[in-house]
């Protein structure tokens, strides 16, 4: 008795015949209905799934990746405050040390200008000092006391003397599509 081949016909049904003897025309590529030819249109479709779903992997990949790593030009940061002390006894911080637009007394404390970083430091920390010694002065009987704003002033001025930035950045040239800063 010869084998026979079933399979599963478009409406549903399954689909019974008898199968043919092996010999060298069994596997005619031109027939239409050849096995191997099947497996060719089977390998092929799932080809091209396994591409459809390797795209759209890789689509959210290359837009995951685009999210999380933004490369742009950023404006430069230049500092605007070089206080490096950040106590606050009495509530009282050391005011800011800012640029004052003058090239020649370019540090600014509270108004007054200085020709250098230490001798601006020394009066925010000096400023800090009277502010804090005001308050424990008004405060009698708290726990705030003068010499706790003595400590703290010698505080701020150690930090101030390991500052490591003391200068503010200066346009030093500028082209059309550059501006050259020395620090």
């Amino acid at each position: 008795m010869r084998p026979q081949r079933q399979w599963l016909g478009r409406s549903g049904a399954v689909m019974t015949e008898m199968a043919k003897p092996l010999t060298p025309s069994a596997y005619n590529f031109n027939q239409p209905d050849c096995r191997p030819a099947m497996k060719c249109s089977a390998l092929s479709l799932t080809s091209v799934v396994a591409l459809l779903v390797a795209s759209a992997a890789a689509g959210d990949f290359v837009e995951e990746m685009q999210r999380d790593f933004k490369m742009a030009l950023l404006p430069r940061q230049l500092a605007t405050n070089l206080q490096a002390f950040s106590g606050k006894l009495g509530g009282e911080a050391a005011p800011a040390i800012t640029n004052s637009g003058n090239p020649e007394r370019p540090f600014e404390v509270d108004g007054d200008t200085f020709t250098d970083f230490q001798s601006a430091a020394g009066r925010a920390c000096d400023n800090q000092k009277n502010l804090c010694a005001n308050q424990a002065n008004s405060n009698k009987g708290g726990s705030l006391e003068v010499g706790d704003c003595d400590k703290q002033n010698d505080q701020c001025k150690q930090a101030a003397s390991s500052a490591t930035v003391t200068s503010f950045a200066t346009l030093t040239s500028s082209t059309a599509d550059f501006d050259i800063f020395c620090e």
